[in-house]
């Protein structure tokens, strides 16, 4: 009995399929996807009062969207990694709410009256606007957590002008 010819096939089945293996594993390109990049959205109250932050709707229903921040403090309301090829890090915050939708932000005392609306798709271009990146302060720094993260903090002050009628 030639072993060659017994061995030879199983040998090439066995090398194609580890072939086929490894490069579906590695066939993502690798710069796409940015793991070691984090985003921070936070919001910062700096009113004179606790105010309660509605941000509609969601694209997970089970994920919170009311956010109450007390006067003088900030809240993370989102923070995750990002994909460079699909959105700017600052975009992500569609995506984790709803990119596709009409997204509103509400803003209320803690006496649930509401102070101040904002609107993806309606907004004045003048004023103060959520869902302007300009209107947003951002930091890039760099924090080694065993591995170094890049973050891109994103910060949204109100303030008592933007909530008085």
């Amino acid at each position: 009995m030639d072993f060659n010819k017994l061995y030879k096939p199983i040998f090439n089945i066995v090398l194609a399929i580890g072939l086929i293996v490894f490069f579906s594993s590695v066939s993502c390109d690798p710069e796409t996807e940015s793991p070691n990049s984090i985003t921070l959205h936070q919001i910062k109250n700096n009113t004179t009062e606790d105010i309660i932050l509605n941000i509609i709707p969601t694209r997970n229903p089970v994920a919170d969207s009311v956010f109450h921040i007390p006067k003088g403090s900030s809240f993370t309301v989102r923070k995750g990694s990002f994909f460079l090829e699909k959105t700017s890090p600052f975009d992500v915050l569609y995506y984790f709410f709803n990119e596709d939708q009409d997204m509103n932000v509400y803003v209320y005392s803690k006496d649930s009256i509401l102070l101040k609306a904002w609107n993806r798709f309606y907004a004045d271009s003048t004023q103060k606007q959520f869902f302007k990146e300009s209107d947003w302060t951002k930091k890039e720094y760099e924090k080694d957590e065993g591995i170094i993260y890049k973050y891109h903090e994103y910060t949204f002050t109100i303030n008592q002008e933007d909530i008085d009628k």
